[in-house]
């Protein structure tokens, strides 16, 4: 007879553990964000960054990379950090070659940590620049 309780009991307890476990998993729900980062024509190393987000507009970390010919790694111009409407800009005097703009992905919990903004990565159209 006291076998008929102990499979039961034990189905009870491992599924108020796997509860346990998964509850909180459950309860976060991920809201992924596109985000477009642009670098301008005329204006060497300045460039726009937009989503339908403001909290994946601001601040947001935008490198510029010089492509290399032949082989060998892309060369990080410099990066900065967008304003608040989405803005940024990198001081540099000459421009010979081909850019393009990358900004990283962000990830941001809100309060009580029920929901995340995902602000994906982007990198922008290559553009040639020939101002010596």
């Amino acid at each position: 007879m006291q076998n008929r309780f102990r499979i039961p009991l034990v189905a009870v307890a491992a599924l108020a553990i796997g509860m346990l476990v998964a509850g909180p998993a459950a309860g976060d729900n991920e809201v992924r964000v596109e985000s477009t980062v642009t670098l301008a024509k005329p204006n060497p190393f300045h460039g726009h960054v937009s989503a339908r987000e403001a909290d994946c507009i601001g601040h947001r970390l935008v490198r510029v990379i010089k492509l290399k010919s032949g082989a060998g790694d892309n060369q990080v111009i410099g990066s900065t950090h967008t304003n608040n409407r989405g803005r940024w800009s990198i001081p540099v005097a000459r421009a010979k070659g081909a850019y393009y703009a990358r900004v990283k992905r962000r990830k941001k919990a809100f309060a009580g940590g029920t929901t995340t903004t995902v602000c994906t990565a982007d990198h922008s159209a290559v553009r040639h620049f020939d101002t010596v």
